[in-house]
Parts: C-alpha cells; structure tokens; sequence
C-alpha cells in the first residue's frame, strides 16, 4: 500500500485545526500541524518541504498565510495549496491565487457547520490532478 499523502494544516484556532485534521485523517490523509505561520515555515524546512499539500489559514499570527503561500510557491511548485478565510474581497482572492494558492475556501463563521465534505473534495481534486500532471503518484 503506497505512503499516506502528507497535509500540512496551518490554523491558530485550535477547534477549527482540530476538525479538519480529524476529517482528513479520517479520509486515511497523514496530517502535521502547525498553529502559527513561523512554526509553518520552521516545520516545512525541517522536512525539506516534502509534503503534498498544504491547508492554511490566510489570518495567522508569525507569518501570514499570503507570506506562506508565496515562500512554497515560489520554492516547490509541486506542492498543492489550499488557502481558508473568513473574509475574503475579490482582490484579496485574486491576490491569494496570485501568490500561488490553488484553492480558496471560506471558513465557516463561529458556531457554523465545518465544511468537511467541501475541503475533502477540494483536497482530493488537487491531488489528483498532481498525479495527472506527473506529480508523486502511487507506485
């Protein structure tokens, strides 16, 4: 059976990191945290950036999750990046795919439904389509 794909999950509030490493683990995902961008980006040189894809929230103590986006993008392409937060203007949208961000969701509003079923899709559908385009396929 091949390796569990590696998610990175960058969010400083803890319930909201909990639930969705809980649905991606569910989902059979290997899932490593990190609740602020300095701790993101130390963990990411640690492990020589060898993730598949990388969750984080745009609003992060340390370093902004744009900062993260543009440092990954910038140094591995490969790496798939979905990018949540609760406010979201289109310029800042545009600004965010820009920087290197694959996907954008919104998170839910305090007391919300968890969108489980929208980020696992999400998350499916870019790794998938790195497979497609040559990536880290199952052997």
């Amino acid at each position: 059976m091949p390796p569990a794909k590696r998610i990175l999950v960058i969010d400083d509030d803890d319930a909201f990191l909990r639930q969705i490493n809980d649905k991606l683990a569910e989902a059979g995902y290997g899932v490593l945290e990190a609740v602020n961008g300095t701790a993101a980006l130390a963990l990411l040189k640690k492990l020589h950036y060898q993730v598949d894809l990388i969750i984080t929230d745009l609003v992060l103590p340390g370093s902004s999750g744009h900062n993260i986006i543009a440092e990954v993008s910038g140094r591995d392409a490969k790496i798939k990046i979905i990018a949540i937060t609760g406010v979201l203007s289109q310029t800042q949208l545009e600004i965010t795919k820009y920087l290197g961000a694959d996907a954008v969701l919104r998170k839910p509003a305090a007391g919300a439904p968890f969108p489980g079923d929208e980020l696992l899709q999400t998350v499916r559908t870019l790794l998938a389509s790195e497979t497609a385009m040559g990536g880290s396929a199952p052997t």
